[in-house]
């Protein structure tokens, strides 16, 4: 499947490890054989595509990372990983109101790579739920420690997600600047298409 994508021109791939169950498993060596893997497949990666980059989401992706099993594996995995690779790290929790830079400084220093937020607002997981307000609680400095940002959107609601989604990105641009209020009602006026529509999602 990589080497499929790459052939239709894809750079940015990643590896899920989350959710995975690891129950009775030794954390640091768990850790070193997902880098020892994560290593090889970024090898492969780039003996057809030099540029490629890799993104791991680790089977520890939430928290700041300094419970027990959390931070052997993290530790392990660090150590290991090679420094080309990001890593994905959903915020102080899986799904959370806040995400701070505090947790982020904490989680990096145990895992020495650079992050990128896996948000999961405004994701639904195709429960019947419609999370459809202005992302909040995310830290206006938190992009001092991250490299990047990206929404777990909902699924299947297409339409109804550029509202959410548009937030997200607003965020993502200026996160010191951004206003959730002002941000929603941006979101609203850019994709309705009249003044009944805009009145409806307000």
């Amino acid at each position: 499947h990589y080497a499929w994508m790459q052939g239709l021109g894809v750079k940015w791939f990643n590896l899920c490890y989350d959710d995975i169950g690891v129950e009775g498993l030794e954390k640091s060596a768990l850790g070193e054989a997902h880098a020892r893997l994560v290593n090889r497949l970024l090898g492969r990666l780039r003996e057809k595509t030099p540029d490629a980059e890799l993104i791991f989401c680790p089977t520890y992706y939430a928290g700041c990372g300094d419970a027990p099993d959390a931070r052997a594996y993290l530790e392990a995995l660090g150590q290991r990983l090679s420094p080309e690779v990001y890593l994905f790290w959903t915020g102080d929790g899986v799904v959370t109101p806040r995400i701070t830079r505090t947790c982020a400084a904490a989680y990096q220093e145990i895992v020495n790579h650079r992050l990128i937020v896996w948000d999961n607002y405004p994701v639904n997981d195709r429960n019947p739920t419609l999370h459809l307000g202005p992302v909040t609680g995310r830290d206006s400095d938190l992009c001092e420690i991250a490299s990047g940002y990206m929404s777990n959107p909902l699924c299947p609601q297409n339409e109804i997600n550029r509202i959410p989604l548009f937030t997200c990105a607003d965020y993502a641009l200026t996160p010191a600047a951004y206003d959730p209020l002002r941000s929603i009602g941006q979101a609203i006026q850019a994709l309705a298409a009249d003044a009944s529509q805009r009145q409806a999602l307000k």
